[in-house]
């Protein structure tokens, strides 16, 4: 998750979220107040998801708005390769205001 290159940075979060430990938690949560790539990002909020959401969930008021919206589409279901159609309260309700 330390690693210069995003893409790498991308899929040691997916493989977290496979392993799926609760000692994934901690670093994820770290990634999501540092990471540039939104790409890297929702890899890692979908790893937290699958892990620990309460977690991911208690610590939205930490995340910048980007973040916000990167979870409030993978609770959607909603992924960056997909798109979000349509409107949706869900980033109202985490408080970007999308």
């Amino acid at each position: 998750l330390e690693d210069s290159e995003g893409h790498l940075r991308r899929e040691a979060a997916a493989a977290l979220s496979m392993i799926g430990g609760k000692e994934s938690v901690e670093p994820l949560l770290k990634l999501l107040k540092t990471e540039p790539y939104d790409d890297v990002l929702e890899e890692a909020v979908r790893a937290l998801l699958r892990i620990d959401p309460p977690e991911l969930l208690s610590h939205l008021n930490e995340y910048r708005n980007n973040v916000k919206d990167i979870i409030a589409r993978c609770i959607q279901g909603n992924t960056l390769n997909e798109g979000a159609e349509g409107g949706s309260p869900v980033p109202q309700h985490l408080g970007t205001g999308a």
